[in-house]
Formats: structure tokens, C-alpha cells, sequence
């Protein structure tokens, strides 16, 4: 299916700020999850648990935009938007499984943000080549 004028603007300024809050996301990152563990780092901690929620969220937006747009069905929840990406064929699959769970970690930062797993906010947090991959399979879709 073809793009609107519409919601290209809308990927576009979705791709935009995915790169900026991933280069939020490097700032911030620590190698290790001690490193943001006591109240000296509190503060980076809080700021990379919020850019990572705004990347992740941006993933998520651009999948439901893209299931919507191409006729995939009405996904029940964000995972399974990602994952129709993957067995449709828009991104490929094996991304798909990589960064589907990041739907449930997304839950987590907004909604049980007190039992956070700073190891696993870390994991992800040195994910930036899946948002990268992701963001590049987007331009691909809008582009054929």
C-alpha cells in the first residue's frame, strides 16, 4: 500500500525523534547497571529509563502505523503489531523477535517503573543498532 502525505510527515517526525532520544539513550548509558544503582545517579538513571520509554514508544507508534497502513489486522497489543511486521515481511523476522519484547519492557518503564530491572533497562539500552535496523527497514517500507 502506498504512504499518505499524512503519515509520511508522521514517520518522518517519528524516525527524527527515535534518533534523537537514541543519541539521548548513548549519553546516558552506563556499562554497567551499579554504575546508576545508588541516589548519586539517580538522576541519569530517571533520564535514561525516560528515553528510552520515548524510543521504544517510537518503535512501537511506527509498527501500529505501519500494521494499520498496510491491512495487517487490528493487533491487540504493541508486541503483536511488531510481530506482524516481522511474519508480514516488512521488517524481517528475525528483528521482529529481537525487539517484540521490548512492548512489555515498554509497560514497565510507564506503569511498574518501582520494580524496574536496571540490569535489563541497561541490556537495552545497548540496543541502539535494533533501533537503528528498525528505523532503517521504516525508510525501506516508505521508500518501495
Amino acid at each position: 500500500m502506498t504512504v499518505s502525505p499524512a503519515d509520511r510527515r508522521r514517520v518522518l517526525a517519528k524516525l527524527d525523534h527515535l534518533e534523537q532520544s537514541l543519541a539521548r539513550v548513548i549519553e546516558y548509558r552506563p556499562e554497567r547497571a551499579a554504575e546508576i544503582s545508588d541516589d548519586a545517579d539517580r538522576l541519569r538513571q530517571s533520564a535514561l529509563e525516560r528515553v528510552m520509554h520515548l524510543a521504544i514508544q517510537d518503535v512501537l507508534d511506527l509498527a501500529a502505523l505501519m500494521v494499520r497502513t498496510e491491512g495487517l489486522g487490528l493487533p491487540s497489543t504493541y508486541r503483536e503489531a511488531v510481530e506482524r511486521l516481522g511474519s508480514g515481511g516488512l521488517i524481517p523476522r528475525e528483528l521482529a523477535e529481537r525487539i517484540a519484547p521490548m512492548a512489555g519492557f515498554r509497560n514497565v518503564l510507564e506503569h511498574m517503573y518501582l520494580e524496574l530491572d536496571l540490569e535489563l533497562l541497561v541490556v537495552y539500552a545497548h540496543r541502539d543498532e535494533d533501533f537503528r535496523e528498525f528505523a532503517g527497514a521504516v525508510v525501506a517500507w516508505m521508500e518501495r
